[in-house]
């Protein structure tokens, strides 16, 4: 193999890690010019990083390359543990409407099929908590880096 040759086993992400840190064709000049704390910033960055990889493999060895606190930015516990009411304290309204629809539908759901089982609340709302905290992150980077307001 001739040392010009690509790796074709190599990892571009890992590879050029560099251009993808450093903010080249992304929107991380607009990331660092927000409002927002640091610690959103470092998030928004790595949403950003994933957002601008499209090839799936190099999206997962990208991931994998994170910290594990890098990795853990991508939930976030205020949403699991407050759902609607933190979307509407972050300004993100819309998600949070859909959010408190989808817990009442929930708890209609459970009142008319009269499922008493303690069981399947707590899980049925542990999935809901999962939910909330994994899309949270996301739909505040859509909407202070891309300027969308989503519903969900």
């Amino acid at each position: 193999m001739d040392s010009n040759t690509p790796n074709p086993y190599e990892s571009s992400v890992i590879a050029n890690s560099d251009v993808a840190s450093s903010g080249e064709g992304g929107n991380h000049d607009l990331i660092d010019s927000l409002d927002v704390s640091d610690a959103w910033k470092r998030k928004f960055h790595v949403i950003d990083d994933m957002q601008n990889i499209k090839d799936p493999k190099e999206r997962k060895a990208y991931f994998k390359s994170l910290t594990w606190g890098e990795r853990f930015g991508h939930s976030n516990i205020w949403a699991f543990l407050f759902s609607w009411i933190y979307f509407f304290i972050k300004g993100m309204w819309r998600a949070g409407l859909t959010f408190l629809g989808l817990y009442i539908v929930l708890i209609v759901g459970l009142v008319v099929f009269n499922i008493d089982s303690e069981a399947f609340a707590r899980a049925a709302g542990l999935a809901f908590g999962i939910t909330a905290m994994t899309r949270a992150n996301i739909i505040y980077y859509t909407k202070k880096v891309l300027g969308k307001d989503l519903w969900i």
